[in-house]
């Protein structure tokens, strides 16, 4: 009878266990995901940078070309 009991006990132990490593597991797999998540954002942040950037330099080459017009119409 008290082999039975220990045996339940012991079932019930890995059965435990078992349960904290499907916990863990899964809280690695969100971890995964909220990094994944974070890269993605950054990507998208330096992407968001560049697009800044390559504007500005259009918007140089636009007031140099005015600059250039300006000034060859009035020299010549």
């Amino acid at each position: 009878m008290t082999i039975l009991i220990l045996l339940l006990l012991l079932l019930l132990l890995l059965l435990l266990l078992l349960l904290l490593l499907l916990l863990l597991l899964l809280l690695l797999l969100l971890l995964l995901l909220l990094l994944l998540l974070l890269l993605l954002l950054l990507l998208l942040l330096l992407l968001l940078l560049l697009l800044l950037l390559l504007l500005l330099l259009l918007l140089l080459l636009f007031y140099l070309f005015i600059y250039l017009f300006i000034y060859f119409f009035f020299v010549i």
